[in-house]
């Protein structure tokens, strides 16, 4: 084992929202961020498989955590209406990746 486990959010009812800049995770009732991750710090997704239908697992770096590993578990089927919004973000960051100008800065000689 790499690193310990926190369990801190474990059975806790939360909110996903995904878009092309991230994924947060919060409680709705309360509305406390559990975690904001910029989509480029996401390395890492998969979820849905049929042996594991009832889970998402992505890896994200944070500056508290370094990489982590976050599991949900997402009753009634719903693995699919998290990892298929991530995937589809991924892929849309890409392409915008692609169509940015590279800022690359020079040191200045002197």
């Amino acid at each position: 084992m790499l690193g310990k486990s926190n369990l801190r959010f474990a059975e806790t009812s939360i909110a996903v929202s995904i878009s092309i800049n991230g994924l947060t995770l919060s409680v709705p009732a309360t509305r406390h961020i559990i975690a904001d991750h910029h989509m480029q710090s996401i390395s890492f997704a998969a979820g849905g498989d049929t042996d594991t239908a009832d889970y998402v697992a992505y890896v994200a770096k944070d500056p508290v955590n370094q990489r982590t590993c976050h599991i949900l578990e997402c009753c009634e089927g719903l693995a699919q209406s998290v990892i298929s919004p991530m995937g589809q973000n991924f892929e849309l960051r890409f392409k915008q990746y692609l169509h940015s100008p590279v800022k690359v800065v020079l040191p200045r000689k002197g």
